[in-house]
C-alpha cells in the first residue's frame, strides 16, 4: 500500500503509528498522522503546518479531548487504521494521482 509513498510520508506514518502507541490507543486514526506530519517538520507538509504555527504540543492539546478506542489491534498488536484513517490515506493516492505526481508525499496526506 505504502510502495507509491515517500520516505517522508513513510515516516509520518511510523510516526502516527509510534504516537498511536505512545497514547496506549488501540487504532491509528487520523489524529495521530496529524501529529506524525507535524513532527516531520522538513517535509513540505510539515513546513506548511508550522508556519501556520502549530507544534507537536499544541496538536497534541487540541486532539486530546476527542481520544476514543475505535478498532482492535491488527496482527502482531500492531494498532490498525482507523476507517477515517484509511480514508486519508485514499484521497492522498487520490490526490497524488489527480496532480499527475508520481509518489505520494507528505503534501497529499494533508490534502487527504
Amino acid at each position: 500500500m505504502f510502495e507509491r509513498f515517500t520516505d517522508y510520508s513513510r515516516r509520518v506514518m511510523a510516526r502516527a503509528n509510534q504516537e498511536a502507541q505512545r497514547l496506549g490507543d488501540e487504532y491509528i486514526g487520523t489524529e495521530h498522522v496529524l501529529v506524525g506530519l507535524v513532527m516531520e517538520s522538513s517535509a513540505i507538509a510539515g513546513s506548511v503546518l508550522a508556519g501556520h504555527g502549530l507544534s507537536v504540543e499544541a496538536v497534541r492539546a487540541a486532539i486530546g479531548p476527542f481520544r476514543r478506542s475505535e478498532e482492535g489491534p491488527d496482527d502482531a498488536g500492531a494498532p490498525a487504521r482507523s476507517s477515517r484513517a484509511k480514508q486519508v490515506i485514499k484521497y492522498a493516492i487520490i490526490e497524488s494521482r489527480g496532480l499527475n505526481h508520481n509518489d505520494v508525499g507528505t503534501e497529499h496526506l494533508l490534502l487527504g
